[in-house]
């Protein structure tokens, strides 16, 4: 007989859903009501979507997500609030956590329902997984990618690398990526 998976939820594979690309695509606007579909896709290919349908008549607004899990349509109400901008610049929107209550500004799908991280306590990033010996490769081959890059954008046409005799913040920047990547041999990569 089968059983439940013990594995971690992995957040970085989870669907979300963030406050700030609501309001961005025009989702958040007083005194309408907007609908939509919102698609998530990887690698060119849609992996799902929820229609989403922002009611924004009365003090807060409203999002009703409409989508199925598992085969199964649900129906899931979360409500939006701002707060002023610690730049002084307009509002920023956050979602009303349905489970806690907390303000979060991204919801992540997990186990069917659109929640904030902290609410699902078992849940990894897929970093957080590796082992230790994966996670120094890791950092082995970012640092001979960036440094590959550096070497790349360092050649390329119209590059400046001083500005009034001084050299650019780009410049040093890259001759740093460069500097951490040349001890690192093709053979290290491969073991």
């Amino acid at each position: 007989m089968g059983r439940y998976s013990t594995l971690p939820t992995l957040y970085n594979e989870c669907r979300t859903l963030t406050a700030s690309k609501l309001n961005k695509w025009g989702y958040i606007h007083p005194g309408v009501i907007i609908s939509g579909v919102i698609n998530w896709s990887r690698n060119g290919q849609t992996t799902g979507e929820v229609s989403a349908s922002l009611c924004f008549v009365g003090a807060f607004p409203v999002l009703t997500l409409n989508y199925c899990f598992n085969k199964e349509p649900r129906e899931f109400t979360v409500q939006l609030t701002s707060r002023q901008s610690n730049l002084g610049r307009g509002l920023v929107w956050y979602f009303v956590c349905p489970k806690t209550g907390l303000l979060c500004s991204k919801l992540y799908l997990i186990n069917g329902y659109f929640v904030r991280r902290a609410t699902h306590g078992t849940g990894f990033y897929h970093t957080q997984t590796l082992s230790k010996s994966d996670r120094v490769k890791m950092q082995l081959y970012e640092r001979f990618f960036r440094c590959e890059n550096a070497h790349m954008a360092l050649y390329r046409k119209h590059f400046k690398k001083t500005y009034k005799g001084k050299p650019t913040r780009r410049y040093l920047t890259l001759m740093q990526h460069i500097r951490q990547g040349e001890g690192i041999n093709e053979e290290q990569l491969y073991i």
